[in-house]
This record gives C-alpha cells, structure tokens and sequence, in this order.
C-alpha cells in the first residue's frame, strides 16, 4: 500500500509479548492496523521487553521480540519484518532516552519519601499509598492497618531515598476520538499535574537495563517514551489504546508533552470487545487455534471487528458470528484502493454497521457495496 500520508504515524501502547495469548490480546493492532491503512500512513508495533515480566520469561529479551513477531506474522499471512515492530531494548532508543532525561527541565532530582515492596511490583510516594488502595489500578492492598503488595505479599516500607520525579509544566491536550473520552482525559491529566509523577525505583535494583546515571528509570515510564521515538520523523503520532489502558495512555502522554519539541498526539480509544460464546466456543482461544477456527487471516482480521461500537467503552461479541465472516468471503475479489481519510472520519468507516453493510453486500448476488464499504474493504485488506 502506497503511504500517501508520511507526517503521521500511527502505532499502540507497547504490548508485552507472551506464549500462546488469547487472540484477544490482538485487538489494539488489528485497530491499528485498519486505522493506518484508512489514513494511508505508515503503522509502528510497539513492544516492551523492560521488566520484571519479561526477566521471568525469556533469558534474551530477543525471544520476546521474535515471539510477537511471528504472531503478529499469523493475522497477515506474511512475514513481519524487523522495521514493522520496535521494541524498547533497540539500542538506538537507549541512547534517545537517556537524552531525553539529560534534556528535559521538568524531569528534577529530589529526596523523597518512597513506600514501596521488595520486589518492586508496588512503589510509589508515601503520600499517596492511602489513596492508592481505592484505585482499581493500584498493585497495593490494605488489612489489618498493613500496607502490602498484591503481588508478593509483603508488607510496604517506608524509606527516604534520592528520587527522580517530573514536575509537569506542560499544559498541552491530545485530541481525544471518540470525543465523548475527551472530558475524561482532561480529568487525567489534571489529576497527573497536580502532582509530582515518580520516576525512577529505589526498592528494585536488579533492572539495570533501565539505568539512568544512578537512577533506575520505572519500566512504565521507560517505555513511555517509545510512540514518541518512532515518531520523532513526522509531525503527528495516533496511538490506538484499549479504553481499560486509557490511564496507561494518558501517563505516557504526560511525559511526552514535556519533550521539545513536543509531538503532536492523537489518541483513538476503542472499547474492549468481550467474547461471548454462543454455539461456537472462542472467548480466550489461543492465537493459533482461533487462526485455524477462522478458516483465513482475512477473517481471523475481520471478526473482531464485529464488535466495534464506538459508542461504548466496553462491548460483546458472538462467537457465533465467526460464521457469518466465514461464509461472506469470495475468492479473489479484487480491491479497489481508496483515497486517505481524515482521522475525522475513520470511526464512521471502522465500526460493526459498516462491516455488516459489507458483509451482506458481497453475500448477495448483486455483490453491491457502500463507497463507505469500500473504504473498509481496504482497511481490512478483505481481498475476499
């Protein structure tokens, strides 16, 4: 596909790649993978392979990178070159952060008060510990007048330590699609720049990869950085995020509209799409076996799309209707490339009316489709 539109770039948060997910796990990229082909710019997979997730995982962080590789491999029915993904252990993107944080006046040495775990897993301000345990996001849990980590079960202590933190100056917004997000995100970051955000750990020392000087960057904000880095050679970076990783997403812009010069950031927030089985059995198939039970790539890529409501932060799909993608395909359809759209527009095209205008259209005998549905076509690289 010809890249009409080279100022932007579109890619997801990174993704930690894992054996045998559920294809679930997949649609972020999908999305972005229509969203890219209907603005006609170039798409950017991003991987992180920083952490104690992955240490536990892979003895060399490069399996982890072949690994989402070759998954992402089974959806197109190709082989994904190395330019495709990025990941946060490129050497090149090492050196980028370390002059980010050697750059950046808002990122500030200090003393402060950490509370935090052994293993790392739960860290952050003294102050905000209490707090933290009402957030469904928060590591941290409390019984007994204890603070402890969910993760490994010890009890938080309280240390004085020296810290590198972000005192935000930035009063930049994203464009927020849908618009209906927008209100939340502006809450977000108020929230985020009210405060000093915590950089660096102190608890964990073993993650050396993530050094900074003396400090030990977070891995959460080590590969913050990574959309921006990709995208330092256009004008307007799109992150496509799950709506339940919206937090994740707005942390990450935080950092980013310290840069300069900052990016343009446009963020899409597709809900989670849910699997409900119905005669047909997929909710947390294996990537593999649902590629197999699909029958294509094709219509491994389209399903998903089904439940595509924009209109909701979380939605449902049929399992059943695997079949219903399954039998509107005709062979060796050829398609029609379209025009770029706007970012505007992109949700009109991408969404479960749409397909199922396109699906019935092919299924009937007149074969009649939508210029609407052609759009989708091509996003969807349906070459029935």
């Amino acid at each position: 596909m010809h890249f009409s539109n080279e100022n932007r770039l579109v890619c997801i948060l990174p993704v930690t790649p894992v054996e045998n997910p559920p294809f679930e796990r997949f649609f972020s990229p999908l999305a972005a993978y229509a969203i890219a082909r209907l603005l006609k710019s170039k798409l950017q997979l991003l991987v992180n392979l920083t952490g104690l997730r992955i240490a536990e995982r892979y003895k060399d962080p490069v399996a982890g990178r072949h690994l989402f590789w070759n998954q992402w491999s089974l959806f197109l029915d190709q082989v994904v070159t190395e330019s495709y993904v990025i990941d946060d252990q490129d050497l090149g993107y090492a050196e980028f952060v370390h002059q980010q944080f050697g750059s950046i006046p808002s990122f500030k040495e200090a003393f402060g008060d950490i509370a935090g775990c052994l293993c790392g897993k739960s860290e952050m301000f003294a102050e905000l510990v209490g707090g933290a345990v009402r957030s469904s996001r928060t590591q941290i849990r409390y019984e007994s007048g204890v603070y402890s980590c969910r993760s490994c079960g010890q009890e938080l202590k309280k240390a004085r330590r020296h810290i590198l933190q972000l005192r935000p100056v930035s009063t930049a917004i994203p464009v927020v699609l849908p618009r209906r997000y927008q209100t939340e995100v502006i809450m977000m970051l108020q929230t985020l720049r009210g405060r000093n955000t915590l950089l660096s750990r102190s608890f964990r020392q073993e993650e050396t990869e993530t050094k900074v000087e003396e400090y030990i960057i977070d891995p959460d904000v080590w590969w913050s950085l990574l959309p921006v880095w990709v995208a330092r050679k256009v004008d307007t970076v799109v992150i496509v995020v799950a709506y339940p990783a919206l937090w994740h997403a707005v942390r990450a812009y935080l950092l980013m509209a310290e840069m300069s010069p900052a990016p343009k950031v446009e963020f899409v927030i597709h809900p989670r799409v849910g699997i409900v089985d119905c005669l047909t059995p997929l909710k947390g198939r294996p990537l593999t076996e649902y590629i197999d039970m699909a029958g294509s790539p094709i219509v491994a890529r389209l399903f998903p799309f089904l439940g595509l409501r924009w209109n909701n932060s979380h939605t449902f799909l049929k399992g059943s209707e695997l079949y219903l993608a399954q039998h509107s395909c005709k062979p060796l359809h050829p398609i029609t490339e379209q025009d770029s759209l706007p970012l505007s527009s992109v949700l009109d095209v991408l969404n479960r009316d749409t397909l199922l205008k396109l699906l019935k259209g092919r299924r009937s005998r007149y074969d009649v489709v939508s210029p609407t549905g052609l759009f989708l076509e091509e996003a969807l690289h349906c070459n029935w």
